[in-house]
């Protein structure tokens, strides 16, 4: 426990250090962002590849960048939000059959590599098609669904978006309530789910984890969902676009689907036979494995903001 809060300490201060530095340029933020999805879908690329699952970790490097690219060009270029998701994904599925052509031009590499009797690949072509579908999933699990928080990041920057009442703290507001409603609810949920206990919530994919532990989760997202909006509001920073009852109904939701996502990284790594994704942070795993709540998180914020506000 010791080490566990010593290292969310130092995580706390450097995310701190990251929001400091956002102040001066947006674009801090990105590039930080943009190294986190490379390590993090690296992570979860890696953790495949040991359990004999194989992808390709090059590409799942490259995506991220080409995807911040395509952003950063249609922000430039004040492209429609849903025009830029639509191409994000067009990549990925670009990229996803370059895989394929790079497999089939390397098939007696591959086949000597990974198709062997008596492995788990006894067939090329079954090889060749596990390792494209992986890749392309992996493109959009973790990749694409954490790009969320580059549109949360310059949300006031689409000059044709109507944001009554906002400014160019709304971004920060929108990056504040999806980050620390998942830590509230990921850290409400592990504090009353060792308190209270009682009934498995998915005793198959994560035995730890408790329905009191989950309705603990809710409580604490929508307790710190109100302490964000108070805080902006009271300091006068404008965020009249969005009613209590939208925060009410958002932390719900955020909280339920953090806790959802959390549950998905779950059963991925029990799938790959491992408890962390890596070890680079003690007593907490990788980067993924903090950012499991907050992926799924983050693409829910960018469709209800989208769908209810903006």
């Amino acid at each position: 426990m010791k080490q566990r809060i010593i290292t969310a300490s130092v995580m706390i201060l450097v995310v701190l250090g990251v929001f400091l530095l956002r102040e001066l340029s947006n674009f801090v933020f990105d590039v930080a962002l943009c190294a986190v999805i490379i390590i993090a879908a690296n992570e979860v690329a890696r953790v495949f590849n040991r359990s004999g699952r194989s992808n390709d970790s090059l590409l799942l490097t490259f995506y991220p960048i080409l995807n911040y690219l395509i952003i950063f060009i249609g922000l430039a270029q004040d492209i429609h939000i849903k025009y830029l998701l639509a191409l994000s994904l067009l990549l990925a599925l670009a990229m996803t059959i370059l895989e394929f052509l790079i497999v089939l031009c390397g098939k007696k590499y591959f086949e000597k590599k990974y198709v062997v009797e008596g492995g788990r690949y006894k067939n090329f072509w079954i090889f060749s098609l596990e390792r494209t579908l992986l890749t392309g999933f992996l493109m959009v699990y973790p990749s694409f669904i954490l790009s969320s928080l580059y549109y949360l990041n310059h949300i006031v920057d689409f000059k044709y978006l109507t944001l009554a009442g906002a400014n160019f703290n709304f971004s920060l507001f929108l990056l504040l309530l999806t980050i620390l409603t998942t830590v509230a609810t990921d850290t409400f949920a592990y504090f009353v789910g060792r308190a209270i206990k009682g009934p498995k919530l998915c005793p198959f994919i994560s035995p730890n984890k408790t329905i009191s532990g989950a309705v603990g989760g809710v409580f604490g997202g929508v307790i710190f969902g109100f302490i964000v909006y108070g805080i902006f509001c009271a300091t006068g920073l404008s965020v009249s676009a969005i009613e209590p009852y939208m925060i009410a109904i958002y932390s719900v939701l955020a909280s339920v689907i953090s806790q959802a996502g959390d549950i998905f990284a779950s059963f991925l790594k029990r799938k790959a036979r491992t408890k962390d994704y890596s070890s680079i942070f003690p007593g907490h795993g990788g980067f993924m494995d903090r950012l499991d709540g907050v992926s799924f998180n983050a693409i829910f914020s960018l469709v209800f903001f989208m769908l209810f506000i903006i």
